[in-house]
């Protein structure tokens, strides 16, 4: 079998923390190691096990308007960033000298920051470029083929002119609906969405292959696009969890139900705090239930206060060397939430959470806590008890229910395996996802 060249342009790089880097690290799995680069923007250490040749697309290749592109000299980017979307940063501790530059730009970012969200909402003018150390390290490469899952505008406009410089043929990923939800606030926010989603258009009409993460999403961008489009999401070593899988349902003391993954107010964070809300009365009511959670450091971090609950619910790091396996394996049941709120639907219900294989193979049954609407919680349905409607009450009654009936922690449990067997083998999944990008360089 003939793997050509293959030039990933992502915003993720292959990693063992972020739904998007061990998603490529399933479906690349085999991938001969150098025949495979990635030029990426993402801030997680990669990993060298699939891919070892890396450029990082940074400030050169991305670059703000006047005067945010002051930033720059001052190495505030990130904080820049940070403070325009209100989230919490980490940056580093400079000199004196440049602390005193630093938090005067840091003050005048503050007072420029609603005059910013309202001429451009969320995200600053960019422009995007091939620089000349870009160009040479695709050069030293020779690619035959761009994979990529795109992203906002200056992404689109950066794969569009390597794909045009180089004359490579451009595979598509969709992994969840970016355009539903991008620029849609500030003043100029109608003219760039509608930039932005006559360029997707160009782009998709010129690919020569289109993916999607899961049936829904491939059925509704068919339409959408007018092309055709596979569906591939993450997939797992089969033999590698199932070896470590749980055997049996005995019910432990205490009872632990597990969450791992990503807290975003516009995905789980919600339903995850109505769970926390549920688990907090069982523990008042008698059982002996705790529920821990598993999220990356910077969302712990965030949602740790609001979260957790004396004795009952737990927050922590995530780190990327956990042994997940034995982790889920040991949890008596394992949390899948969706929020219910329009502007998070709207986000993420074409979406397939990276773990959701992961929770298949484990033998620890399912529970499923979001609207039906949503693509992860209609296909949880087929495995997983699940509780469709926003009350707190119900999801209540549903964790007793499954603490105290071994016979149906079993059904889920092996339901769940069975499909997973069928669904998201790593070997069967990968060598189909494969076949794709190769037939694409015939």
């Amino acid at each position: 079998m003939h793997h050509p060249r293959l030039l990933l342009i992502t915003s993720s790089n292959f990693n063992n923390l972020s739904g998007g880097g061990i998603t490529f690290t399933n479906l690349f799995h085999g991938w001969p190691k150098d025949k495979i680069a990635c030029a990426h923007s993402d801030r997680i250490t990669p990993t060298t096990d699939v891919c070892d040749r890396y450029y990082f697309l940074g400030n050169k290749e991305f670059s703000w308007g006047f005067p945010f592109s002051l930033a720059k000299y001052f190495g505030l980017e990130e904080r820049v960033e940070n403070i325009l979307r209100q989230t919490k940063g980490s940056p580093t501790t400079p000199t004196k000298g440049v602390q005193v530059k630093k938090n005067f730009l840091s003050r005048a970012v503050k007072i420029l920051q609603p005059i910013a969200r309202l001429f451009f909402g969320d995200e600053l003018p960019t422009k995007a470029r091939v620089t000349h150390e870009l160009r040479q390290w695709i050069c030293e490469f020779r690619p035959e083929v761009i994979y990529t899952i795109l992203g906002n505008r200056p992404y689109m406009a950066l794969v569009r002119e390597i794909a045009r410089e180089f004359k490579l043929p451009v595979v598509i990923h969709m992994m969840d609906d970016w355009p539903e939800m991008m620029y849609r606030r500030g003043i100029f926010g109608l003219w760039r969405r509608g930039r932005m989603k006559k360029e997707l258009q160009q782009i998709m009409n010129k690919a020569a292959a289109c993916l999607a993460i899961c049936p829904s999403m491939a059925k509704a961008y068919e339409k959408r696009y007018g092309r055709k489009f596979s569906s591939f999401h993450n997939a797992v070593d089969a033999d590698a969890w199932l070896k470590k899988a749980r055997k049996d349902w005995k019910r432990k003391s205490p009872f632990v139900m597990v969450y791992a993954g990503a807290l975003m107010a516009n995905s789980q964070a919600k339903s995850v705090r109505d769970a926390c809300d549920s688990v907090e009365q069982l523990y008042k009511d008698g059982l002996d239930i705790e529920f821990h959670i598993y999220a990356p450091w910077y969302a712990a971090n965030r949602y740790r206060s609001e979260l957790e609950r004396p004795k009952c619910v737990k927050v922590f790091d995530a780190p990327d060397t956990m042994d997940i396996e034995s982790l889920f394996a040991k949890a008596d049941l394992l949390l899948l939430p969706v929020n219910f709120d329009k502007e998070s639907v709207r986000y993420i219900r074409y979406s397939m959470p990276t773990k959701v294989p992961a929770y298949m193979f484990s033998g620890t049954p399912t529970l499923a806590y979001g609207p039906s609407g949503v693509a992860s919680i209609q296909y949880a349905e087929d495995f997983a008890h699940c509780v469709t409607r926003q009350n707190p009450k119900e999801l209540k009654n549903a964790i007793q229910t499954l603490a105290s009936d071994e016979d149906l922690r079993k059904h889920f449990a092996l339901k769940a395996q069975k499909l997973a067997s069928e669904r998201h083998d790593r070997e069967k999944v990968s060598r189909a996802f494969q076949k794709i990008l190769i037939d694409t360089s015939i």
